[in-house]
Parts: structure tokens; C-alpha cells; sequence
């Protein structure tokens, strides 16, 4: 090997380091965009779609509320964090984040809890199924205690690996490289 071909082989890295960067930011947008797809989708794409299971109760308020979106502090808790000079991590502060991503089980302990009701003009309970979490609305509590029990939550992969979503990257920072070696 030659000096000229040597100096080749270190312009072409030099160029390959200048577009690290940029590789690393695609990579970050893609993956932000596949895995907040999914609670667009209401489901995780892997090699093919996965829709989430159903919640066994629809909520009275909102009955078309979408699966995993009350507030969408958790869509929104979704953030990229750089992992060295050439990766990224997606990961959520939140803590109920995992056990909806992985599914499993909860175990919740007996505990205490005061309940509040709303009595009309003759004493009965108003609305029949009434319960206030308020004190404000109510003009009757009553103290009562949860026993201990289980909360089997099912898998809603909205994070993880994804093929589909590899394959965008893997396109992306190929058409990159390509770019800086021309």
C-alpha cells in the first residue's frame, strides 16, 4: 500500500466521522416516530402489527378513549438519550411505563380507603352507583378496606426491537455514508 492510498482510507474515515453525527440524529428521529406510531396505531409493529387487547371495561367518561392514552403523559414521556458517540437508548422516567410495555402482574396490598357518597332529599344514595372521590360532592363517607389482590395487566408493546422500524435505519445511515463518500 502506497501513501496515496493510505491518505485515501483517512480522508474517506474523516468523512465517515463528519456524518456520525447526522446518522446518530436519524437514527433518534426514526425511532422516536416508530415507537409514538404505536399509540397512534394502537398497537407495536415488529415484522408485522400487533393491536393491543382491549380494556376488559370501557371508560364511562370517554368510552372511545384510545388503549394506554388518559393523559399522554406516557406517549410524551418517551425520550431518546445518547448511549456513547454512535447510540441511542429510548427510554421513559415513568413507572408505570414497564409494566404496560411488558405486561405482567401487580400486587397490591390491603389498605384502607374512604369512599364518598351523595345522599338525595329521602336519604338514598343519588344515581344508585354513586362514588365521589371528592369530599366537596358528597354529603356521606364511609370508611371501608381493600383487601389484597392481583392486577393481571397484558402486554401493550409500544418500545422494543423492531424490524421494520431497523430496516428504516439501517436504509437511512447507508444513504448518509453514501452521501459523505461522495
Amino acid at each position: 500500500m502506497n501513501f496515496a492510498e493510505n491518505r485515501k482510507i483517512l480522508n474517506d474515515l474523516n468523512r465517515f466521522k463528519s456524518a456520525i453525527p447526522e446518522a446518530v440524529a436519524q437514527m433518534s428521529s426514526i425511532s422516536k416516530n416508530h415507537f409514538d406510531k404505536s399509540f397512534a396505531n394502537q398497537g407495536f409493529t415488529n415484522e408485522t402489527f400487533e393491536q393491543w387487547k382491549p380494556r376488559k371495561k370501557e371508560d364511562r367518561k370517554r368510552p372511545k378513549r384510545a388503549i394506554l392514552i388518559n393523559t399522554g403523559d406516557l406517549r410524551r414521556s418517551i425520550r431518546v438519550v445518547k448511549f456513547g458517540s454512535m447510540a441511542v437508548r429510548i427510554t421513559s422516567d415513568l413507572p408505570y411505563a414497564k409494566i404496560h410495555n411488558e405486561g405482567g402482574e401487580i400486587n397490591k396490598a390491603e389498605r384502607n380507603a374512604k369512599l364518598y357518597f351523595k345522599l338525595n332529599k329521602s336519604g338514598d344514595y343519588f344515581g344508585g352507583n354513586a362514588r365521589f372521590r371528592k369530599k366537596k360532592h358528597s354529603n356521606f363517607e364511609m370508611d371501608v378496606t381493600i383487601g389484597a389482590h392481583t392486577i393481571k395487566m397484558p402486554k401493550r408493546q409500544f418500545v422494543g426491537y423492531s424490524g421494520v422500524m431497523s430496516r428504516k435505519i439501517e436504509t437511512k445511515i447507508n444513504q448518509i455514508f453514501q452521501k459523505a463518500l461522495r
